[in-house]
């Protein structure tokens, strides 16, 4: 019997970081996704994406823990461009597009639907 508990509670504390890490992901992704779309419409990108980069850095530092590191390279290569895309316009609403577009997906790709267990 004694062994019944130990698993029962080994099984409550996997769900427990379970939940945690699908809380944390799902709202830093929200986070930065909500930068990202008002960087956008920044009057001053240089110094906006650079702040950016700094809040993507600090908020993503746990995702790699229980996300693949391949999902999280594919969006850091997106978001180091953005400051040395300032300038240009057109490049700068491009690459912004791209990352929102691979924060979206990642956030989608991540929820606990039939679709993504199967």
């Amino acid at each position: 019997m004694k062994r019944l508990w130990i698993a029962a509670a080994l099984l409550a504390v996997a769900l427990i970081l379970c939940v945690w890490s699908q809380i944390v992901q799902q709202r830093s992704l929200s986070s930065l996704i909500d930068m990202a779309t008002r960087l956008q419409t920044s009057a001053q990108r240089e110094a906006d994406a650079q702040a950016f980069v700094a809040a993507y850095e600090e908020k993503t530092s746990l995702f790699a823990y229980f996300m693949r590191h391949r999902d999280i390279d594919d969006i850091q290569k997106y978001v180091v461009a953005l400051p040395a895309l300032a300038n240009d316009e057109d490049q700068f609403q491009a690459v912004l597009a791209q990352c929102i577009y691979a924060m979206e997906c990642l956030k989608r790709s991540e929820l606990p639907l039939p679709e993504n267990i199967i």
